[in-house]
């Protein structure tokens, strides 16, 4: 363990033009945080690239005494607050955002991983002005493990969600109704269609491990494997999948990819094959309809995100309708075209606009 932790870098590698940034009709403040297993072009972060709007940021000064003479405070706060991922970052980045507000004229300040970022910072913005939005990211099942009460949530005029049934669920938590669904996004001018050849061999992919059904996701590939023109790679450190590749020729089992990689990985397959646990919603899935591949899933909060004619969903118990959905979306050679259209809908730019409207409406 290091005695000082790195500065922290929220920016993501991935550039968007400033003619396509979007301009909310009232100061907006953004408090940006970037989980480190996410690829560049990746997580909920991105809608910060697509918004012309300030992002708070952590001064070389305050980051010091973090690390030093503030970090006892910080450690027993985020030891003791009662919010499972808070950390002594975010309660200094929180003391960052308090003198910020101070200095700047009312405006919303947006969190955008509100489970984390978020615990004691409300009333001080609410006696200045300020708004506070946040965007929350989990199911209904994570919320005992991740917070003791709500109490912190008083100084907070509107939550946003991405997934319908979490709005009244925030709303209850809340005390009133401030809770909005608005989409995640994908980066559509990054995740593009590449053309592919004519082949009798299909790619399925799979990524990941959050929330990720392996024994399902094992069971479906070893009916489909009777297929020998169907290939599996399969991007995750689980030990299970590497066993199954060790023991099928046509799986392929890779631990981790750069990000040019990533995009290939993605571009090339021919579906998306990703049983899950439970989902609000899940990056890779709305990547995959962005290069115009179909997908194949659980049952759940993603739903909202597929288009049912190139997107499936299957109940996990359902190995032969995993199996039958596989094949449906195979044979389908407009199913690409659909899952591309599709995505589209979701493309930062239009979820930013989304956004600055809510911000002007909290800021009335």
């Amino acid at each position: 363990m290091k005695l000082f932790q790195p500065k922290p870098n929220h920016s993501c590698p991935v550039t968007v033009a400033s003619d396509a940034k979007i301009s909310a009709p009232v100061p907006v403040y953004l408090v940006r945080y970037r989980y480190a297993h996410h690829a560049g072009p990746s997580g909920y972060d991105r809608v910060c690239d697509f918004l012309n709007a300030e992002q708070v940021a952590l001064s070389d000064s305050l980051y010091w005494l973090g690390e030093t003479l503030l970090r006892p405070p910080a450690l027993w706060f985020a030891k003791t607050c009662g919010i499972f991922e808070y950390s002594r970052y975010d309660w200094i980045m929180e003391q960052a955002v308090i003198r910020h507000a101070h200095r700047n004229q009312p405006g919303v300040y947006h969190f955008v991983y509100g489970e984390k970022s978020f615990a004691r910072s409300g009333e001080a913005l609410a006696k200045n002005g300020h708004r506070v939005v946040l965007t929350m990211h989990h199911p209904e099942a994570h919320l005992e493990q991740y917070f003791r009460d709500f109490t912190h949530l008083q100084h907070v005029s509107c939550i946003l969600t991405m997934d319908h049934d979490m709005v009244p669920v925030w709303n209850k938590h809340a005390g009133r109704e401030i809770a909005r669904w608005v989409p995640h996004g994908v980066d559509c001018d990054y995740f593009t269609p590449i053309e592919k050849g004519v082949s009798d061999e299909k790619t399925i992919v799979f990524a990941g491990t959050h929330e990720r059904d392996i024994d399902t996701l094992l069971r479906t590939i070893e009916q489909l494997s009777i297929d020998e023109s169907l290939r599996f790679r399969l991007l995750s450190k689980n030990p299970k999948l590497k066993a199954l590749g060790e023991k099928h020729k046509r799986v392929e089992t890779i631990d981790w990819v750069d990000d040019p990689a990533y995009l290939e990985f993605i571009q090339n397959a021919d579906l998306l094959l990703l049983p899950l646990k439970m989902s609000t919603v899940c990056n890779v899935v709305l990547e995959a309809m962005a290069c115009g591949v179909p997908v194949v899933t659980t049952v759940g909060g993603i739903g909202a995100y597929l288009d049912h004619d190139s997107g499936l969903m299957v109940e996990a118990e359902d190995i032969a309708g995993w199996c039958d959905a596989v094949n449906k979306l195979l044979g389908d050679a407009d199913a690409p075209r659909r899952a591309r259209a599709h995505s589209l809908r979701f493309h930062w730019g239009q979820i930013a606009k989304t956004q600055s409207e809510i911000f002007r409406e909290v800021m009335k």
